[in-house]
């Protein structure tokens, strides 16, 4: 069996933020809209002009930040 560093390393982050409330408390103030459009406009200015270009309400960065604080057990899978 093969291991994935990035599996790993997600897994390793999971536990801290299950142990840790403060931490869970600063990744979940931390990772939100504003940021995450300051740092796709900084990091990557091209992708940044086409999300504002075809996703003016930002629901593609909305659904993405969900998707992060669920990968990193920071908020409950909402079931569907």
């Amino acid at each position: 069996m093969r291991f994935s560093p990035l599996r790993i390393t997600i897994a390793a982050a999971r536990g801290l933020l299950k142990t840790s409330r403060g931490l869970r408390n600063n990744f979940d103030k931390a990772v939100n809209l504003e940021i995450a459009r300051l740092v796709l406009r900084f990091e990557n200015a091209k992708a940044y002009q086409v999300v504002k270009q075809f996703d003016p309400n930002e629901e593609f960065l909305k659904r993405n930040i969900q998707a992060v604080k669920e990968i990193f057990g920071i908020i409950e899978v909402q079931p569907s």
